[in-house]
């Protein structure tokens, strides 16, 4: 049978085709890149081949020096004069940038920070909540104080007491000036004082107490001017009448409704045998003007002065008890603690970015490190 009559694969290949299979590398190159990148933990030398197209076999095996890949132009050459030779894998690629949440996760320092613009965040929105409900209340207690002061009726209902607090009132009856107590110590411009509360007694009504204002610490018990203070000497005109009771001047009061305060953490407890009242316990005040026996309610009513300063000095240098001004004193201070809460997130979350992207080493250069 002829050469040509035969099949394609058992042709014998000519000079021209034993030529350009020189000039090519042979497949089993390709083989051997091939299982050298695959992903098998274990890289197995290849089996010795032999090309069908050359006269001597060509053998491939992997060792351990790294020798540079023949490039396309010279591996004709490398292929005809070194058949034997070994080849070398490539170098492995370079580490890859580690992610965001490899950096997280080997950084407790990282993860730490990215918690604390969340806290501060919210800080700040109820900031923003406690702003908004202090300006309805100073609202509504401004809407109070507008109003036209009314008269307290004769026996008060204390479980509405919290609906008219603020509420401008007005009430007529005389002062029970050997009950009066003085509150405090408490503080008016650098001055120290108390204040003092005298029962009223409402004709054809309950008794109430009346805040009637601040009196300095000289003109109280136990100071250097006490004996010639107004409120002493008006206790004292009392206790000489017997006929009154005890029973001071008749006055009429207009004042402010308040429902009392609330002890402080700090703030000591009240001491009635010794006269020491340290915070407003208005049960305990009404107990100890007569208490219920004797028609006390525990209803307290601030009395207003709306005189200028130069009348407030003069009675702070007479001894003689000034009230509280028909305005709304309350602090709010809650805008200014938003924007530093707001602050603070804001530049504990470029820190926390600048630590993740740049990583914790700072300068030109320098790169993340686990």
């Amino acid at each position: 049978m002829r050469p040509h009559h035969l099949p394609l694969r058992l042709r014998p290949p000519s000079p021209l085709a034993r030529y350009a299979a020189l000039r090519r590398p042979p497949p089993c190159r390709r083989i051997f890149f091939w299982h050298w990148h695959s992903p098998t933990p274990e890289r197995q030398p290849l089996p010795t081949q032999q090309h069908w197209l050359l006269s001597s076999p060509v053998t491939i095996t992997t060792g351990t020096s790294r020798s540079p890949v023949p490039s396309p132009s010279t591996s004709s050459s490398s292929s005809s004069s070194s058949s034997g030779s070994s080849y070398a894998p490539p170098p492995p690629p370079p580490p890859r940038k580690p992610t965001f949440t490899t950096r997280l996760r080997s950084s407790p320092a990282a993860a730490l920070l990215g918690i604390i613009p969340l806290i501060t965040l919210g800080l700040g929105f109820w900031q923003v909540y406690r702003l908004r409900w202090k300006l309805a209340l100073i609202d509504e207690l401004d809407d109070k104080l507008a109003r036209e002061a009314l008269w307290l009726p004769g026996r008060i209902n204390v479980s509405k007491l919290p609906e008219f607090q603020y509420r401008r009132v007005l009430a007529s009856g005389h002062y029970l000036s050997l009950l009066t107590v003085y509150v405090g110590p408490r503080t008016h411009e650098g001055t120290h004082g108390y204040h003092a509360l005298t029962p009223l007694l409402r004709p054809g009504g309950s008794t109430i107490l009346i805040n009637r204002g601040f009196v300095a610490k000289d003109f109280c018990p136990g100071g250097a001017h006490y004996a010639e203070s107004p409120l002493a000497l008006e206790a004292a005109a009392a206790a000489s009448a017997p006929a009154a009771a005890g029973l001071g001047p008749e006055v009429t009061v207009e004042g402010l409704l308040r429902i009392g305060t609330k002890r402080g953490t700090f703030t000591p407890d009240n001491d009635p045998q010794q006269g020491a009242w340290y915070w407003l316990d208005l049960p305990a005040l009404a107990l100890h003007a007569g208490g219920e026996e004797a028609g006390v309610q525990a209803v307290l009513v601030d009395e207003v002065f709306d005189g200028h300063a130069g009348l407030v000095s003069e009675r702070l240098a007479k001894g003689v008890p000034f009230g509280r001004p028909a305005r709304v004193e309350l602090r709010n201070m809650h805008a200014v603690y938003a924007a530093t809460w707001f602050s603070l997130a804001a530049a504990t979350a470029a820190m926390f970015w600048a630590l993740v992207t740049k990583g914790r080493v700072s300068g030109k250069g320098r790169k993340w490190r686990p």
